[in-house]
Parts: C-alpha cells; structure tokens; sequence
C-alpha cells in the first residue's frame, strides 16, 4: 500500500508525463476557451469531502486530466478508489459539456495508475450526438442532498430512466433495493461503518480537520471542503456535530459502546424511497472511471426528474479497504467487521460476480439553501507553452 502523502502536482511534471505519450499533434485542437469552458463543467462534479482531486493541462491541443492526489490523500484510501470516481465524475461533466458546445471529443483512459495523466480528451470531426449532451442543462443544478426525505414513493418511471441512463456506459449495471426491510438493513450496515470511521482516529481527523468548513467564511475562503451548512443538520445536529469533533468525546463513546453514531446515517438510508448501486466488472483504473462516469449519469437524471440523492458509499470503500492484503489501517475486528458488511451488501443487491463501486440513495427531499464550492478555474487547469 501506497502510505506516503503526495506532493502536489508540478506543471513542468505535467507536462513532461503528456510529452512522453508521444501523441502526434490532433487534426483539430481544443483552444484555451474550450478548455476553460470544458474544466468549468468538470469541476462541478463531486467527490469525496469536496476535495476536488483534478487537475487540467492544455498541451498540444489536447486536454490531459491528471489525479492532484494531494488533495485526495487518505489514509483509509490507499489504492486511491475514492478519488478515481470523482475523477469519473469530472470526465463525465466534461462530456456533456463538450456535446452542448458543438464540440466532438474523445476520451481516452490510461490502463494503470501512474504518474502521468489518467484520461485525455481529443477533439475530433463530427458533430455530437443529442444523447452525449442530454444532460448538460443538469450540471449546474446537480448537487448532494442530505435533507430529510418528504416520502418514500419516487415519481414512476423513475428507475426505469435511471438504468436507461446506463444503457451506452461500458460494462456498468444498476442494481436497485425499494423494498423497506432491504433498506433497513442497507441503513445498518451503513450506520455501522460510518460509526467505524469515526472511532479510528485517522478516519476521524480527516473528517473533522481536513473535510468539514464550520463557518460559512471559512468555506469561502478555502472554497473547497464540506460547509457543515449543507450537511442537512438541525441547529442541535451541528452542535452534536461540533461535540463530536473533540477525540476525548470519541474516546468515551468508544469506551460506553455507544452506537449514537449509527443512527444518522441508518435512519436516512432506512427512510430513503431507494438506494442504487453503480457496478463494474472490475476495480482498476478504467473500471473506476467508469463506475465514477455511470453514477454520474444516473444522478443528472434523477436531477432532471426532481430526485434527491446522497452518496452513502463509505461500506463499499471500507470494505474495499478491508479486502486489501494485510497489514491494514484498521484494527483487526473493524477490519473483519467492515469486510463482512460488504459482503452482506454484495448479497442484499444480489450483486453476483459484479464489484460494487459507487451507492446512493435517493428521496424526494426540500430543497438546499447553501451548495458547496469551487476552487477557481486558474486553480485546475494550467496551460504549456504549445498549448
């Protein structure tokens, strides 16, 4: 396992790793207003904490996506899963972006993970297609919503749109659970590993020192991390919140046996009107992206039906972790503990010989007051000399 933090990326680096895939210069380029245009669109994608792991170069014409995996780094990610679908994600954006444009491109994926960039887009002729742009009005409004669930009936034909959106994503399934008793279970699991998280200690510093904004200033300044303001709490939720951030609360629940931490996340998941899982035959590099591009699909179109969805993924990424050869970050229990909940899920969706990457639940939820931030464009995307 890869255990070292990651120095952020240096432009001459970057460009050096593009160089070195000895691509012959594109019959058409992507200019610096099609590419701001292109990484404005990505950006919106989401990722784990809002840490916005990506990183743009316009290099001979074409646009190379590179993983910034300072911004990324956990200790409980070692394989670098999490950001690997963000990045999905942001490719996705970027597709849907380009089609609305008039733009044609083509985006080509790196088999591994390396130093070099992990996909680049290349413009090319025709003319797109309506289907690669049929939700770009969708980018903009696209957003987490952890409020509260106003019912548990989704509008019909709901689901059947969402596995539509899937039909053209490579090697990727939708895997649905609308039955109550299944939700309930899906709730405890993930309650269970949620709690996990935040009683190792790492797990928890990332969260509450590294992810969470408490002041609307501080999300401001930094425009990057989780405003406690969109995480769907009552006034007493964030000052449960703010309680829970101290490690010698932590340390008394750990010692009471406390499982106060479970219930947030068991009761949202357990009120949800579904959950879906995003799967793929595979978790490397290009399985990832793909997962990352189909669950981004399926939530610009639960967007464009009026659908609310929340991320709940931390017993896929635990799990994953868990899986890991040995040693592992966890302890020994929490890592048999987290390896059996993911194993539960895999039967609960019926998942067979598929590899679960991506959950999400979905509701009909009142709207959002405060989405998260950016970080300006001339933070993500960089330009060479040729380009």
């Amino acid at each position: 396992m890869d255990m070292a933090r990651p120095a952020p990326l240096v432009l001459k680096d970057m460009i050096l790793h593009a160089s070195q895939l000895g691509l012959a210069m594109p019959h058409q380029t992507i200019d610096a207003e099609l590419a701001k245009d292109l990484a404005s669109a990505g950006a919106l994608a989401p990722s784990a904490g809002n840490d916005q792991p990506w990183k743009l170069l316009l290099h001979g014409g074409r646009l190379f996506l590179y993983h910034e995996a300072e911004r990324s780094y956990s200790v409980l990610d070692p394989e670098r899963m999490i950001p690997h679908i963000a990045l999905g994600m942001f490719i996705e954006n970027v597709l849907q972006r380009a089609g609305a444009s008039g733009a044609q491109l083509e985006v080509h994926l790196a088999a591994d993970v390396g130093p070099g960039p992990i996909a680049w887009f290349e413009r090319v002729e025709g003319t797109p297609r309506p289907e690669s742009c049929q939700w770009s009005d969708q980018l903009a409004t696209r957003h987490t919503n952890r409020n509260p669930a106003l019912g548990t009936e989704l509008p019909s034909g709901t689901i059947a749109a969402l596995q539509k959106a899937l039909a053209t994503t490579k090697d990727t399934r939708l895997l649905v659970v609308q039955d109550r008793d299944v939700l309930t279970r899906l709730g405890s699991i993930s309650g269970a590993v949620e709690q996990i998280r935040f009683f190792d200690r790492q797990g928890h510093a990332e969260f509450f020192e590294r992810e969470v904004r408490w002041t609307a200033s501080e999300a401001s300044r930094t425009r990057d991390g989780l405003d406690v303001r969109t995480l769907g709490l009552p006034l007493v939720g964030q000052w449960a919140l703010r309680l829970a951030a101290k490690p010698w609360v932590m340390d008394l629940m750990r010692w009471s046996g406390s499982r106060a931490l479970e219930r947030p996340t068991a009761d949202a998941v357990r009120t949800a009107a579904a959950v879906v899982l995003v799967t793929v035959p595979k978790l490397d590099l290009p399985g990832r992206l793909m997962a990352g591009r189909a669950a981004q699909r399926v939530w610009l179109q639960a967007t464009a039906m009026g659908v609310s969805v929340h991320p709940v993924s931390a017993a896929i990424f635990l799990g994953h972790l868990a899986e890991l050869p040995p040693p592992s970050v966890l302890g020994d229990a929490e890592t048999r503990k987290c390896r059996e909940l993911l194993q539960e899920l895999r039967s609960l969706f019926n998942a067979q010989e598929q590899q679960p990457a991506f959950m999400m639940k979905l509701t009909l939820a009142g709207a959002t007051e405060v989405r998260s931030l950016r970080l300006p464009i001339e933070d993500i995307l960089c330009t060479s000399d040729e380009g």
